[in-house]
Order: C-alpha cells, then structure tokens, then sequence
C-alpha cells in the first residue's frame, strides 16, 4: 500500500469539515441491556459494547457510579417544571378549541406570568430578562437556534401595486375653458399586484402576480413562464381563490 500525500490529506479533511459528528447512537434500551447482561457475567464490557452499540466508556462511567443512572438529556434544565409546561399546553389547546388560538406574545406573557409568581431566590436562576422569554429562547426550543444566521432563511416579502391606467397629470388648456378632460383608454382604478421576496443573501423569489380572473385567459397562461407562480381573484379585492 502507498503512503498517502499531504494533497489527499487535505483534501479528506476538506471532505470532513462541516459535517457534525451524530450523538448518542444508541437507545436507552440498549444500555440499558448492556449494562444488565454485564451485572450477570453475560457480557464482556467489550462483547457487549460490540453486541448493543454502545461506547466502552459509556459502559464504564455507568458502571463506576461517576455518571447517574438516569435519562439523558441534552442542555441546561428548562425553566419551567413539567407540570407547568403540561398546564401551559392544555391552556393553548383549550383556547384553540374555543376560537381563540394564542399568538406567540401570548405565550411569552403567561410565561412571564409563570416566572413572575416564583419566589425571589427560583426567579434569580432564571436567563430570561424581567422573567420573559424573548425570540431567541423561543427559537432554542423550537430547535431552530441557528435559523437567523442562516440568510437563505431570512426572508422580507412586500406587494406592489401598478396602475394600468396612471392619471394623466396636468394639460394645457385656455383660462376658463370647462370641458378640458383628457379621455384614455382602460379603467381608472385597473392595476397589477404583484408579491415581491427577497433574501438575506441576496436571491430574489420568482414574483407572484394576482389577475383579476375565476379562470386565467389563455394569453396568461401561455407567458408563466415570465410569473413562475400567478393567482386569480374570486371575488372581493383581498380574497385570492386561488395559485397556479
């Protein structure tokens, strides 16, 4: 076998950077397992590494008494108890039920509620500024912590609205003359919405036009290719019925 050279190397360690090692590749089942065939003189610490998955050292630290028998859990401990967190959920759910679903500040406020009714030396270990949550906590336990660093995923949309038919502006006319209208051709009020988004990095969506139409002429059509996505109006100026 040949000796590899330092051009492969990098290009291995280029291959590996980026790419998060998994954790905890094993049930709590299985060490579980392990750890009783292991009590028995089943298993060898090595045999039942091998047999079930899990690290020596796991085995070890287990067996040794220097990490607890107990549940894994990853990060600091939650701030609210379980029985907090199941009343909060039951809270949400029955609003919800009756038509009134909560909004993310509603939350955040009967959390701070929550907090706020501890007692002074339980709220002092609390992260949360005057006891409330704020965006950042709230996308840690949503498991999207790292969405805002993220610019692909920040994104900013706004609607725009082209008349048609733009006022004429001013005309020149004689001092006093009445009947100075300038007729032009389309209806006054006509004009073209359009939904523009734009990332944080730079890429533009392709632009969502709403026609005015329960079915799309022909002509329209036959050019999405310029409006990758288009919808058409049922009725009423706000109500789209639908996307094509």
């Amino acid at each position: 076998m040949g000796k590899t050279s330092n051009v492969e190397k990098k290009k291995k360690k280029k291959t590996c950077k980026g790419i998060k090692r998994p954790i905890h590749q094993y049930s709590e089942e299985a060490l579980r397992d392990a750890l009783l065939q292991i009590r028995n003189n089943n298993f060898s610490v090595r045999k039942a590494s091998r047999i079930y998955g899990v690290p020596k050292t796991t085995i070890h630290d287990r067996l040794s008494g220097r990490i607890a028998e107990k549940p894994r859990k990853m990060g600091p401990s939650p701030v609210l108890s379980t029985a907090e967190e199941n009343v909060l959920v039951g809270w949400c759910i029955n609003l919800a039920k009756c038509g009134f679903p909560c909004k993310m500040d509603d939350i955040l406020n009967t959390v701070q509620k929550i907090i706020l009714s501890k007692n002074i030396d339980d709220r002092a270990k609390i992260p949360f500024v005057n006891g409330r949550p704020g965006k950042n906590e709230y996308l840690v336990i949503e498991g999207a912590g790292d969405i805002l660093n993220d610019p692909t995923r920040i994104l900013n949309g706004d609607e725009t609205s082209f008349t048609l038919c733009p006022k004429t502006g001013k005309v020149v006319a004689p001092r006093g003359y009445k009947n100075i209208y300038q007729v032009v051709k389309g209806k006054e009020k006509e004009a073209l919405t359009v939904l523009i988004v734009i990332s944080a990095n730079g890429a533009v969506a392709h632009p969502c036009v709403v026609f005015p139409y329960v079915r799309p002429p022909k002509d329209v059509r036959g050019k999405h290719g310029l409006f990758l996505v288009f919808g058409f109006k049922r009725n009423g100026l706000d109500e789209v019925g639908g996307i094509l």
